[in-house]
């Protein structure tokens, strides 16, 4: 049998074609529409507010996705509510998720009690004074400073981030979106790829693209260096 020359890149894009992986907003491996995505993000900052917050601050307005390349983590109020903009490049794990949200909650916590923590001059746009690290800091973070950016650098306690990624974990099994693959076993919670060998059997995107690959008399370097691509891909591109 004859098989025809393909690069990579060019397996990358038919693979693409197939949706053997999505091309939607990934976290942690999670692909969603838009409608759980943006649940999911309100659901982080809800519990980032009772957690670390006490519940003080207000309900979110709106909470918008960019793509890579967008102004991330950008912070503004419109109408009276907030609103909390986020790159693709800032969502590719949960723990991520909850240092984004609970960076914007401390911007938030600020911004209602007229506190000024970000100053803007020629050499230090967004940088993030001493009442932003305070704010951090009283609320269980930590922040590192950068004589560019100040304590922009921003997380939160161990304990704390433990809490709130086994609620997240519970909430994303319950909305159906934890898979098990019936071929390698892992967890997956990206949609399903279909199987060629019955066309019916639902399996994991990376053991779709092994079947699809196996189609074609690939090689084991070949399924290997396909694989290690995509992952590369998606995470270079935020997803």
């Amino acid at each position: 049998m004859e098989f025809k020359t393909i690069t990579i890149e060019e397996m990358i894009t038919e693979l693409q074609k197939e949706k053997t992986f999505a091309d939607t907003v990934f976290f942690d491996g999670l692909s969603a529409p838009s409608r759980l995505q943006n649940q999911i993000l309100r659901d982080v900052y809800k519990v980032v507010n009772m957690q670390c917050f006490k519940g003080e601050l207000p309900n979110l307005q709106e909470i918008t996705v960019s793509f890579k390349g967008a102004p991330p983590n950008a912070l503004g109020c419109a109408f009276g509510g907030h609103i909390i903009s986020i790159s693709t490049e800032h969502l590719v794990t949960f723990a991520g998720i909850v240092n984004i949200m609970f960076h914007e909650a401390a911007h938030i916590f600020n911004q209602i009690n007229g506190v000024e923590d970000v100053s803007h001059n020629k050499t230090r746009n967004q940088y993030h004074n001493r009442n932003f690290k305070k704010v951090i800091v009283e609320h269980g973070g930590i922040c590192n400073y950068s004589s560019r950016l100040g304590f922009s650098d921003s997380s939160l306690n161990e304990k704390d981030m433990k809490i709130i990624l086994d609620h997240i974990e519970r909430k994303v099994e319950k909305m159906g979106m934890k898979r098990i693959c019936p071929i390698c076993n892992n967890t997956y919670y990206e949609p399903p790829a279909i199987s060629r060998k019955d066309n019916k059997t639902e399996i994991c995107p990376d053991c779709g693209t092994l079947e699809a690959l196996e189609s074609i008399g690939a090689s084991d370097e070949m399924k290997a260096e396909v694989l290690a691509k995509i992952h590369e891909a998606r995470k270079g591109a935020g997803v």
